[in-house]
């Protein structure tokens, strides 16, 4: 499944005014930067794809 970090910097510094956080659609993110920019801000967002399928590797050593 394909979820969203989102990151609230501070524009001249740079530094982090809101803790990043993950989110599952980007639906709406256009009304949201346009209100946090005004207050001088910039938000970055990426994207991490998550995998609910593992598969247990197993070594000679603990193979019994």
């Amino acid at each position: 499944m394909l979820k969203f970090i989102i990151s609230v910097k501070d524009k001249t510094t740079g530094r982090d005014v809101i803790s990043p956080y993950v989110i599952d659609s980007l639906d709406g993110l256009g009304n949201y930067s346009e209100r946090v920019s005004s207050l001088g801000f910039i938000v970055i967002v990426d994207s991490i794809q998550e995998f609910n399928s593992f598969i247990e590797l197993k070594t000679q050593n603990n193979e019994k």
